[in-house]
Order: C-alpha cells, then structure tokens, then sequence
C-alpha cells in the first residue's frame, strides 16, 4: 500500500475508493474527446485528484482533528464515489468502444444521461467534502500546509496565529453554506423531476434520481454537522512583550472574527519613535 492509502485508512478510505476514483480520472486523462464530452464530469475528478493528496497528512492529527475530518462524511463519500467510479470507468469504456464520437458513443451518453449526471452529482459532493477536509486540516499549527492545485513537493511547517485561525473558520464556515444552499437547489431540481415521472415510467431513470437526490441529502446533512462544530469552536488570543520602533503594529482581530475568539489579551506593549500601534478590535 501507498503512504496515500495507509494515511487515508486513518479513517476508514480503502485503498479501492482511492483507486477507483484514480482509474476513472486515468481514463479522462488519456481521452481528450471524453473531457471535451463530459467536461463536468472532468472538472469534479480534476478538483478530487488535486486534493487527495492531503489525505496524506491524515497519520499526523489529533483526535480532535479526526473527529472533525470525519463527520464531514469523507470516509463514506470517497469510498461509495470509490465504488461509482469504478463502475462507471468499465460502463464507459463498453460505451465507448467504437470511439466517444462515434454514433454509438454518442447514443450511449444519450440513453444513460441520468446515470451520468447522478454521477457528476456524487462526484461534485465528494470533491466538496474533500476541500472540507483541507480546510479542516489546515485550520491547526501542528498541521503542513498543502498547498492546492500544486504537486506535493515538501513540508513547510507554519505556525498561525489565533486571528489567522480564526479567519480561516470563518471562510470555510462561509464556503459549506454555499456548497449547502447549492446542494439544496440540486435536490429541489431532483425532485421536481420525480414528481414530474409516472411509476409506468423507465424506472431506471426513478431509480438513477432517488440514489441522486440521496447523495444530496447526506451531503447537506454532513456539511451541517460540519459548520456546527466549526462554529462552535472558540479560540483564545494573547499577545505579550511587543516593541514596536518607528513602524505600524496591529495587535488584535478583525470584527469579522470576533465570534471565533473567547478570550483576548494584550499585554506589555510598548511603542515609539512615530510607531502606529492599533489594538484590540478593527
């Protein structure tokens, strides 16, 4: 195994879910007509792949941080996209056989388009929950930034302080609220299409739709569970013996912060020679 799959099985992500997302995203690479077919379907693995790469990081955290990784629902989302994605990689490459521009290539992404796009679905909710993950990973000190879109190419430990934390909760709070009411218009969109079908209908497209809107309950319902624990998270800011000589110092947090901090302290400042010192809150 991989030092990717041992790190990812912290919690639970087989090494298939990771392989099975890697061969779906292997076949895109190698086929540009697919991409230029499916370009949604590309996007969504393109922004997976780029992240999977923090799972690696995984074996160094806290249980605390583990117990937030996991209830963004990373474990079972990558290891059912995992699944999918196998399956749909072998479905492609059958419907695909006479070329993806072929007239048969084209008809088959016709008949499956609800399988297809039930796919997308997953995997857009897996690729959010994995930039949960990210922000997660990176809110805490003793954690090595990854840097995204970015090959792994070392460890830069970075010491943040408790308004640069606080500010990064506040962002990703922000950015699941938005995945959340995205997600919310999905399943809207899903089930006016349910209600449009009869029960005499393909119940294969009724069954494509409820695995769909499915995915994009559990979605919703985790990435709540995620942003309760986010805000409910509450740091503490000390500074302490702080000499400013003819420069601009601000000591403190920004107001948009001000929910995220518990206590604050500053202490034993000392300015001159023209020196701008602002503290507390601005």
């Amino acid at each position: 195994m991989s030092g990717l799959e041992i790190a990812a099985g912290v919690i639970g992500i087989t090494d298939f879910g990771l392989r099975g997302i890697k061969g779906l995203y292997d076949f895109f690479q190698d086929l540009q007509d697919a991409r230029e077919n499916l370009p949604q379907i590309w996007h969504e693995l393109s922004c997976i792949q780029s992240n999977v790469v923090s799972l690696k990081f995984l074996s160094e955290a806290d249980e605390d941080t583990l117990k937030e990784v996991r209830a963004t629902g990373i474990t079972q989302g990558m290891n059912d996209c995992g699944s999918a994605c196998d399956k749909l990689n072998r479905q492609l490459i059958r419907w695909t056989e006479r070329g993806v521009d072929s007239f048969t290539g084209k008809l088959n992404f016709k008949l499956h388009s609800a399988q297809i796009e039930k796919n997308r679905v997953r995997l857009w909710a897996t690729a959010r929950m994995l930039d949960m993950t990210v922000g997660i990973l990176t809110l805490y000190d003793n954690f090595f930034i990854i840097k995204r879109y970015a090959n792994y190419l070392g460890r830069k430990l970075v010491h943040k302080s408790e308004a640069e934390r606080a500010a990064e909760i506040s962002a990703l709070t922000q950015a699941m609220d938005c995945w959340k009411r995205q997600a919310g218009q999905e399943r809207e969109r899903v089930s006016l299409s349910l209600q449009g079908l009869e029960d005499s209908e393909d119940s294969g497209v009724i069954d494509e739709l409820d695995e769909e809107e499915s995915v994009l309950k559990t979605f919703i319902d985790r990435s709540g569970q995620t942003a309760e624990q986010l805000q409910a998270v509450k740091l503490n800011q000390t500074f302490k013996g702080i000499n400013s000589d003819d420069s601009e110092v601000k000591l403190g947090m920004p107001a948009s912060v001000v929910d995220k901090v518990a206590r604050q302290s500053i202490t034993d400042v000392t300015s001159k020679n023209k020196s701008k010192v602002t503290v507390g809150i601005w």
